[in-house]
């Protein structure tokens, strides 16, 4: 029985299709371990399946068992568009590698607008209207510590809450109207090129001598050095699940 097939692209990139059914259909998905690209389950259809892969799907007989077997695939970005009625485990799991799949859950509960926003602050679009008046701020605050760009989706953000987002992430300047010289140089701390392009007539106001000086004085490449470590490393895991699929999948056939 055969849920989920791996094969080995054949182009000069090298990188796999996943093929695998699920609720009854076929689907392949190619995952690119990176926060930049657009990673998406696709329904088969034979105009767009090569015919070199063709035999494969003929292969696939049972559907997969996702948090079981899911592997890769949990990374996609729509794979909740896909599953009929998903156990609430499976979606726990699912947004904790890609919160952006919260968007297609019907009146999603606290905790997992909660595990969304954290995998990414940005996910707060989706999940705003599903909370409460009351529990907004706390929610704001966890999408800003977690990305500073989050806050061009806040209305009215508090002092607090626009110091947490420059502190996140110096560009997020751009969505703070009239910033302090506090805010200004939270935002120099975290953006190197505050100074330059279009952050430069936001804070023109504050730019003096000691204003360079408290700038310069930062350390610019350990904070950069730190900040795509963890990029890089969130990025390594995920190449590291696709590759262990390969191996396993290669193991088994």
């Amino acid at each position: 029985m055969k849920s989920k097939i791996i094969v080995r692209e054949k182009n000069y990139l090298g990188g796999i299709i996943i093929f695998f059914q699920m609720d009854g259909e076929k689907y392949y998905y190619e995952p690119i371990s990176s926060h930049y690209v657009k990673n998406s389950i696709k329904k088969v259809s034979c105009i767009d399946i090569e015919d070199e892969y063709k035999p494969y799907l003929d292969k696939l007989n049972s559907d997969i068992d996702l948090e079981r077997d899911g592997g890769s695939i949990l990374y996609a970005d729509n794979v909740l568009a896909f599953k009929k009625e998903p156990s609430y485990s499976l979606c726990k799991k699912v947004l904790k590698n890609s919160g952006v799949n919260i968007q297609y859950l019907n009146n999603p509960t606290h905790e997992l607008c909660n595990i969304a926003i954290q995998n990414n602050g940005y996910n707060l679009k989706h999940v705003i209207p599903f909370i409460k008046e009351e529990d907004l701020n706390g929610f704001y605050r966890i999408a800003v510590k977690n990305n500073g760009m989050a806050l061009r989706l806040i209305p009215n953000p508090s002092y607090d809450l626009q110091l947490m987002a420059v502190k996140n992430c110096g560009a997020a300047l751009k969505y703070v109207d009239n910033p302090t010289r506090e805010i200004a140089l939270e935002a120099a701390r975290n953006h190197t090129a505050i100074l330059e392009f279009e952050n430069r007539d936001i804070v023109e106001k504050y730019i003096d001598d000691d204003f360079i000086r408290e700038s310069e004085d930062i350390e610019f490449l350990p904070l950069m050095m730190f900040r795509e470590s963890i990029k890089f490393f969130k990025e390594l895991k995920v190449h590291l699940v696709i590759l262990m699929e390969y191996i396993k999948a290669k193991s088994l056939s």
